[in-house]
C-alpha cells in the first residue's frame, strides 16, 4: 500500500474511533478486517505515534488552530490534523511539505469546502511553532 493510501485509511480509522468514542485496539483490528487492509510498518508506526502522543497532539492543535478547539473542529478535519500532526512531530523521515500536502489533499477530498485551507493554516502554524522551538534550543 502506498503511504498516501495508508494515510487515508488511518484518517478514516481515526474518524471512526472518534465518532464512536472508542479508541481500543479491537476497533482498529475490526476496521482493518472489514476494509481488507493489511497494515504495513508505516501505518503501524504512524498510528502508534498518535496513540502514544494523543494529549500532546491535541494540545498542539488547540494552540495552533486560531479561535478553534479540538472539540469544535469538524471531525474529518480533526482526523486529518491529528494524523498529520503526529507525522510532523514524531516521524522525521517524511519532509514537512509532503506531510502538509498530503493532509491538504485528504481534507479537500473528504472534508467540506474550506477544509483544505483550514488544514493548511493549522499545519502551517504547527510548522512555525516547531521551527521557532528548534531555533531557541
Amino acid at each position: 500500500m502506498t503511504r498516501t493510501k495508508g494515510r487515508e485509511r488511518l484518517m478514516q480509522l481515526l474518524f471512526l474511533m472518534d465518532a464512536q468514542n472508542d479508541f481500543r485496539e479491537e476497533v482498529k483490528i475490526k476496521f482493518y478486517e472489514d476494509q481488507d487492509i493489511i497494515e504495513d510498518s508505516f501505518m503501524r508506526e504512524l498510528f502508534d505515534m498518535w496513540v502514544k502522543n494523543q494529549d500532546e497532539i491535541d494540545s498542539r492543535l488547540d494552540k495552533c488552530a486560531d479561535n478553534w478547539t479540538v472539540k469544535r473542529i469538524n471531525r474529518v478535519d480533526l482526523a486529518v490534523l491529528r494524523l498529520s500532526t503526529a507525522e510532523l512531530l514524531f516521524m522525521k523521515d517524511t519532509p514537512t511539505p509532503v506531510v502538509i500536502n498530503e493532509a491538504v489533499n485528504m481534507a479537500k477530498k473528504y472534508g467540506i469546502d474550506d477544509s483544505g485551507k483550514f488544514v493548511n493554516g493549522v499545519l502551517g502554524a504547527i510548522y512555525k511553532s516547531l521551527h521557532g522551538e528548534r531555533n531557541e534550543v
